[in-house]
This record gives structure tokens, sequence and C-alpha cells, in this order.
């Protein structure tokens, strides 16, 4: 039996001892076919990071970006779930930069690739290309706070104006996209 204790902050004892009550599969994983080891890696980051959400534990929002990337990694760019894989690396890169400081050029760039390649590959009638959009330009203007380069700004504004151009006149996320915009167009 897998214990997952290490992993999981102590303040999830209930979500604990209910992992830790149930046989060890992950051996299992690699013999899997590569839509449900993803399915599983993708499980296993939104447990990571919605630990993370209630704890703060950096541990578990780095443990969660490399689930993520091994989801990316089983599957084939052509799968219908492959822009929501890279939606949830391309967050987790962004909400692990924020929070540990960690702004290196490199992370940043991974984080602009997985939410840009996420937005390549949602059609543009998907309900999701918006907030994907919107993940997109939220990173592009961290860049810029870190580099001070205008393309990345620009490209920032590109994609908030694109993901408030897509959210209807009243819905929920219009606020947010309205924000996200002018925060852009402040820096």
């Amino acid at each position: 039996m897998k214990q997952v204790t290490q992993r999981v902050d102590p303040y999830h004892t209930e979500l604990s001892a209910l992992l830790n009550s149930q046989p060890d599969q992950t051996s299992d994983l690699p013999n899997m076919p590569g839509p449900g080891l993803a399915k599983m890696h993708k499980m296993h980051g939104d447990l990571l990071m919605t630990c993370f959400g209630r704890s703060g534990n950096l541990s578990a929002i780095a443990e969660a970006t490399l689930a993520y990337e091994q989801a990316v990694q089983s599957l084939p760019d052509d799968h219908p779930e492959m822009p929501s894989m890279l939606s949830d690396l391309g967050t987790a890169l962004f909400r692990r930069i924020l929070y540990t400081g960690q702004c290196s050029t490199s992370n940043i760039t991974r984080a602009i690739s997985a939410c840009q390649k996420a937005v390549d590959l949602t059609p543009a009638d998907d309900m999701n290309l918006r907030d994907r959009l919107s993940n997109l330009g939220s990173v592009y203007a961290l860049r810029f706070k870190s580099t001070g380069n205008p393309a990345d700004i620009a490209q920032a504004i590109l994609a908030h104006q694109k993901a408030v151009d897509l959210t209807p006149s009243g819905h929920a996320n219009l606020p947010g996209s309205l924000s996200n915009l002018g925060i852009s167009y402040r820096n």
C-alpha cells in the first residue's frame, strides 16, 4: 500500500486516510494505454492542486506540475483532451511561479508554451477558449513584469482582448476578463 501522507498536507487527514486505504495501483500505470495513463496523471495533478489551494504546500504544486507534464507526454498532440491537459500544465506552472517566486525565463517560457499550445489546439467554438486565452495573457503579462519586453505586454493585451471578445455580455466571467485586460493595459 502506498502512503500518500508525505505529499498531502496534514490538514487533509481524511483525504490522506482514504487514499492510504486503497491498494497501490500506481505501479500498473506504465502498462496502461496513453489516454488512461494521461487521465490518471491529470487526476493526480488535480488532487495536488486542490491540496495546494487549501494548504499552500509548495511541494504539492511542484508535484502537480510534474503530474500534468506526465499527462501531456502520455497523449498524442491530436488527442481531444490535449488542450485541457496543456491548459492544466500551463496554469500549474504559472501558479508555481507566482507562489515560489521562481520567475526564471525557462519557467515562464514553459508556461507560455503550454498555454499557447492549449489555445492553438482549442477549437474556435469551444467555450474553454476564452479561459485559455485569459491564462495565456496572464503568463505573458508576468513575463513582461520580469523582462520589460514590450512584445510580451502586446501579446498579453491581444490574448486578453480576444478573451473579452469571446465572453458574452452579462457572463459571470466578463468582469474578470475586463479586469485582466485593464491590468495588461496599465502595465
